[in-house]
């Protein structure tokens, strides 16, 4: 249900946003760009700063940006250090001059099991919300769904 929830906003989305700036896009890209160096330096603090206060996902069965901030910084040095996350760009679309959405698509690789096993790499699509406060674009929330398996 919430991949064809996503899959529905990912459609959607193009119909009903506003144009952005080069500028604004550009700053969102950094943000995204400070997201995976924070992960695979394995620094959940650069994330963080990356962060707004009210952040959000399903991903973690937690709510509020503290806990989901709290998940972070449990998750991030949990990682093998080969683990990278590689992100294909979708989109940037814009509800307001202060509010968008980025869309992905994003790979795992580098991971193991329990037992120290490789796993196969996972592609996943991503939504990523943000804000813009105080001039400066921060995420605010994201969400990360199974691809579709190509038919």
């Amino acid at each position: 249900m919430r991949t064809m929830f996503i899959q529905a906003l990912v459609l959607l989305l193009p119909v009903v946003a506003w144009a952005g700036t080069a500028e604004d896009e550009a700053a969102i890209r950094d943000v995204v760009a400070g997201i995976y160096a924070g992960f695979n330096a394995h620094d959940p603090a650069a994330i963080a700063r990356l962060c707004d206060d009210s952040l959000d996902t399903w991903q973690t069965g937690r709510s509020g940006s503290e806990e989901v901030l709290a998940w972070i910084r449990e998750m991030v040095p949990g990682v093998q250090s080969g683990a990278a996350r590689e992100v294909e760009e979708l989109g940037i679309s814009f509800i307001g001059s202060d509010v968008a959405f980025q869309k992905s698509r994003r790979e795992l690789t580098g991971r193991t099991d329990t037992d120290g096993k490789p796993l196969p790499a996972q592609s996943q699509l991503f939504l990523r919300v943000f804000v813009k406060e105080d001039g400066r674009w921060l995420l605010r929330g994201f969400f990360p769904a199974p691809e579709p398996a190509e038919e």
